[in-house]
């Protein structure tokens, strides 16, 4: 009897043994490492198996602790819950235990609903937990990205220690709360608690969020120095990301070269660092340096040098990395598979992306978008829908990047057919109410022409970025829809979201299609207050619609606010005098421009050229024309043809405009054609406006503007016969005198005036 009770008492003690991990057969040592960080318990006092099941020998406890940890392991959270019973039926100490393994595995399923209920059973049943508890219910509800019930835990605990403050910390810069991350470090310190390694790391993980700056990360580097912790792998490591995050590479090669021991990690990231800054060569030399820490490339090592490969002119470094993938083996990895299709695709070889594309066992949908966006960037659109649906075919399921490569590649009305289908497999795939979709569907019904099926996405949309407002305005101002692009810029205003400097661009060339100078002047206003006056890109859009509204006055003064002015703001200012006939400002301008070293381009010349012509500069066109050439290698087009035309054309030198057309490099286009038809008649030359008139309706037949140029050519010259048969021609091609309009806002109010 008495071997009995013995057998069976040792067959509970083993199955205590072997359903309890932490035990160590009767005695079991809890160490005082974290839960969180380094995943072993946490427990401060030592636990014997007698005080667990209790004085009396219960040993039902261990069968209850077994079928517990079954359920948990099954993820049967709910009976998991219901099994853990009133605590005055097992005792403290096995509860204990059952609610640190239910919270774990709620942590580990990420169930909020299910945490909540242990936690409401503990409060329940007056238990008190220790530090370790809290600790674990702590890094449950982070787990669940509940920061709410987590902080409210926080605030709940008597005795916080540094596990609890890591937890926080943690979840927090995990989240992207890294001000608050920050903030929470701050308040551990004061509360005389010294941060470990890995506190250290929770924090330095929060650098680069919203709120968080490169000195809060140095002001923790000098902490980790003092606590002689720099040279830990793992903290060395998260100063490296930190560093990197904020482009200080330098810092962050300073703390790689300082480090003792370096893993595979650490030398990846500070070669993907060199990477994504575009210093390729240092990328390359570090990935080949690895060999002297023994150590072999991974696959992220691979994939982190694979995009320095960014141009044709690395293709040959990348084949050679591509062949090292061979040697290790892992060229059949999708995850490697897609980085070098990438790095093919940016390197100009699609033959050589196409076959390892071809040759994948298996394709996910970033190896076809991989293969895609090259097509979808030089708007192959047919080469994009024959990619697309056979993926779709293959049953790979288009994500959201996906779907936006597919969209760019609908650039004109002809495949606004194929945008639309496109619009349908995003409704279907849920992915209409994103933003980022939103958007590019906003877009592309601009570029095929419908913006009447952009603004119905444009208002569908849930939530709208400053994205969403600009390609909508964009859209309207491309389409001649300028009043509707201001209403929607005020519109934006009013709901509170702030533009950007490419939002003020659009709206301002709204403006200038207008010329309504009140709405710009209210604009730059907007511009002024959000800090953009100075900035190039908007400053140069101010100069084009000043100059358009017909205020050069405002357009100059908008040109001297800019910071750093580029050949653009040259250009702009250069051609706004000159077509308002302030020639001489014009090529003074351009003189003051080549002293300041700024090289002029193709548009420069145009303006300079038009300015000649207003001014009737006949020498120094020539001159300017000439230098194109010889001084700045620029080699001239047929629109600056047209303005050698113009100038010798209004000086009446008809003679030298037909030697300058008839030695043109380049086919006269119709726009030149009409400068000599126009300088004929002006000159009262009937036989050469004859030979422009000829030439001209070769090219735009049905223009009624070179038939009434030349009918008043031939009634200069008094050829009455020849004035009505240019009329009768005009009656039978239905032709009539067209004229030209111009609009412009004065006192707020728009006036057209025409052209006769």
């Amino acid at each position: 009897m008495y071997q009995a009770v013995l057998v069976s008492s040792n067959r509970a003690r083993n199955r205590l043994a072997r359903q309890l991990p932490w035990s160590q057969m009767v005695s079991c040592q809890i160490s005082s490492k974290r839960f969180g960080a380094s995943n072993a318990a946490n427990l401060s006092t030592q636990t014997t198996a007698e005080q667990l099941v209790g004085k009396q020998g219960n040993w039902d406890i261990c069968d209850t602790y077994r079928d517990l940890a079954s359920l948990c392991r099954q993820g049967r959270l709910t009976e998991a819950v219901r099994r853990l019973g009133p605590v005055d039926q097992c005792g403290i100490g096995a509860h204990y235990w059952m609610y640190a393994r239910v919270i774990q595995a709620c942590a580990m399923k990420k169930s909020l609903e299910h945490g909540k209920q242990v936690h409401y059973h503990i409060i329940k049943s007056g238990f008190k937990p220790d530090v370790f508890l809290w600790n674990n219910l702590l890094s449950m509800y982070m787990k669940c990205r509940s920061i709410v019930n987590a902080h409210q835990a926080f605030d709940e605990m008597p005795t916080r220690d540094v596990v609890s403050w890591t937890t926080m910390i943690s979840g927090y810069a995990q989240q992207g709360y890294g001000e608050q991350a920050f903030y929470l470090f701050g308040l551990m310190q004061q509360e005389g608690l010294k941060p470990d390694k890995y506190t250290f790391s929770s924090v330095l993980h929060a650098s680069g969020s919203p709120g968080t700056t490169l000195e809060q990360g140095k002001r923790v580097h000098a902490l980790i120095l003092e606590a002689g912790l720099e040279s830990n792998i793992h903290v060395a490591t998260a100063l490296i990301r930190m560093y990197t995050k904020y482009g200080s590479l330098v810092d962050g090669r300073h703390v790689f070269d300082r480090m003792l021991k370096r893993d595979v990690v650490s030398w990846t990231m500070m070669i993907a660092a060199y990477a994504k800054e575009g210093y390729t060569d240092d990328a390359f030399k570090l990935f080949y340096q690895m060999d002297e820490d023994d150590l072999k490339p991974d696959k992220a090592a691979y994939i982190s040098i694979l995009t320095a490969c960014v141009s044709p002119a690395l293709l040959e470094q990348g084949k050679q990395i591509h062949c090292q993938i061979i040697k290790d083996g892992l060229q059949t990895d999708v995850r490697v598979a897609n980085a070098l299709i990438s790095m093919y695709v940016r390197c100009g070889s699609m033959v050589d992306a196409h076959q390892i594309f071809d040759n994948l066992p298996q394709r996910d949908v970033v190896s076809w978008t991989a293969i895609i966006g090259r097509y979808s960037q030089h708007q192959c659109s047919e080469k994009v829908f024959e990619l697309f649906q056979q993926m779709l075919k293959e049953g790979v399921k288009p994500d959201k990047v996906m779907f936006m490569r597919v969209l760019n590649a609908c650039a004109s009305p002809a495949v606004l057919k194929e945008g639309k289908e496109i619009h349908a497999l995003v409704i279907r795939a849920g992915f209409e109410a994103d933003t980022s979709c939103g958007n590019a569907l906003v877009s592309m019904y601009s570029r095929c022409g419908s913006v009447e099926d952009a603004r119905k996405v444009f208002d569908k949309l849930p939530r709208r970025d400053v994205i969403s407002w600009t390609a909508m305005i964009s859209a309207c101002a491309q389409h001649g829809l300028g009043k509707e692009a201001i209403s929607l810029f005020w519109q934006m205003e009013q709901e509170g979201v702030k533009p950007d400097k490419v939002t003020f661009n659009t709206v301002l060339n709204a403006c200038a299609s207008l010329a309504v100078l009140d709405k710009g002047r209210q604009v730059h206003a907007c511009i002024i207050e959000a800090g953009f006056e100075r900035d190039v890109f908007v400053g140069n859009a101010l100069v084009d619609m000043y100059s358009k509204a017909g205020s050069l006055e405002d357009a100059r003064q908008a040109f001297d606010n800019i910071s750093l002015r580029d050949v653009v703001s040259w250009s702009t200012m250069i051609l706004a005098y000159a077509q308002h006939g302030h020639g001489q400002e014009a090529l003074q301008l351009f003189e003051q421009m080549q002293e300041e070293g700024v090289k002029p381009d193709l548009i420069t010349f145009m303006g300079v050229l038009s300015a000649c012509s207003n001014v009737g500069l006949v020498d120094e066109g020539q001159r300017y024309f000439q230098s194109m050439s010889r001084d700045h290698a620029l080699t001239p087009t047929v629109e600056h043809y047209g303005c050698m035309v113009d100038i010798l054309g209004r000086a009446g030198c008809i003679k030298e405009v037909q030697q300058v057309i008839l030695e043109m490099p380049v086919q006269p286009d119709s726009a030149l054609w009409g400068s000599l038809l126009a300088a004929c008649k002006l000159q009262g030359n009937v036989e050469v406006g004859e030979w422009a008139a000829e030439n001209r309706l070769k090219l735009e037949p049905q223009n009624a503007g070179t038939y009434i140029l030349l009918s008043n050519i031939y009634a200069a010259a008094r050829k009455w016969d020849d004035v009505a048969m240019v009329r009768k021609v005009m009656e039978f091609r239905g032709l009539t005198n067209e004229t030209d309009q111009i609009s412009i806002e004065v006192n707020d109010r728009v006036h057209d005036f025409v052209r006769v």
